[in-house]
């Protein structure tokens, strides 16, 4: 894994551009592309460029940039000019269809969020879940359907995972300390297992 980034990158790519990581300079912002350079960021250890690549992808920021712009304010297209905000208009694909057009604004933010507070992601074996908090910087809460977080630095992580079928998984938690743990867990579907790790 490249762990330097590339001469120049920073000032032709991702400096000059507002909303996220563009293709080329002066081009597009893609969050299917920019969001999983915010992962990259985490995994070499870039933690500002992690957190400023996750907002300058957000919505939030999107609607600071372009107010006059509907897309990209609770959806988005693939694509958004750095320069303008805009993006381009075809008959067979939804870039600016009222009023969703694409689910990898969403669904990539969700991602690069998971990656940022606790690199969650299958384990490498396949039989469970990896958890990585050894990037973690910060306490964090984070709910969703299958399984909630809730770490605090200097106490421990607790969390709850939702069954969401019959079955059996492992949880492999690396605590900042570096420290691994595993944690196993057997399920019925409907079932809310809690687990807790101190630190």
């Amino acid at each position: 894994m490249i762990k330097r980034l590339p001469p120049g990158y920073l000032k032709c790519l991702n400096d000059i551009t507002p909303n996220g990581a563009a293709l080329q300079a002066g081009g597009q912002v893609w969050s299917s592309i920019s969001q999983l350079l915010t992962w990259s960021y985490v995994n070499c250890n870039y933690t500002k460029l992690a957190w400023r690549s996750l907002f300058k992808n957000t919505f939030a920021n999107y609607a600071k940039l372009f107010p006059s712009i509907w897309y990209n304010i609770w959806s988005g297209p693939d694509g958004i000019l750095s320069t303008d905000g805009s993006t381009w208009s075809s008959p067979v694909t939804p870039m600016t269809d009222f009023p969703v057009m694409n689910s990898n604004p969403h669904v990539m933010s969700l991602f690069a969020t998971l990656k940022m507070a606790a690199q969650i992601q299958p384990s490498f074996n396949g039989n469970g879940l990896s958890i990585d908090l050894t990037h973690c910087k910060t306490n964090f809460n984070l709910n969703f359907p299958l399984i909630q977080l809730n770490l605090n630095l200097s106490m421990g992580l607790k969390g709850i995972y939702r069954a969401a079928n019959d079955g059996k998984l492992n949880l492999y938690i690396i605590k900042p300390n570096f420290q691994s743990i595993v944690i196993s867990l057997a399920f019925v579907n409907g079932q809310e297992l809690s687990f807790e790790t101190l630190f």
